[in-house]
């Protein structure tokens, strides 16, 4: 669990909301605004940019809707999802040759492997 370490008084995952912060946004999305003196007691709200000030009153924040706010916190993960399915696809084409040879090769008889080291140990 990611959490929010910038306000040590206010501290939760990044990716959840808390109950007085899911109270506050509700009634944002309700009535289209909030008081920015109301939110003090949930900064997550601005943390995860569920508010953005109203520029028709400088002591109100107006709600982001929800799928937009979705789609703000959802991009930078599907980006390190689309970068890391690319890294893999370079990794299996890096070893593409390797298993060509290893396929040709006749099997091991050898009914003992030797492992060295925790790495290996562990990830066998």
């Amino acid at each position: 669990m990611t959490t929010n370490s910038t306000k040590a008084t206010h501290p939760h995952s990044v990716t959840e909301l808390c109950g007085e912060g899911a109270r506050l946004y509700t009634s944002a999305l309700r009535t289209g605004r909030i008081a920015r003196g109301d939110v003090k007691t949930a900064p997550c709200l601005l943390d995860l940019a569920l508010l953005q000030p109203d520029p028709d009153d400088v002591n109100s924040l107006r709600p982001v809707p929800p799928a937009v706010a979705l789609a703000q916190r959802l991009h930078p993960i599907e980006r390190e999802i689309r970068d890391r399915r690319r890294d893999s696809l370079e990794l299996s084409e890096a070893f593409e040759p390797f298993l060509a040879i290893s396929a040709q090769s006749p099997a091991s008889t050898h009914a003992i492997t030797v492992l060295e080291g925790f790495d290996p140990i562990n990830a066998a």
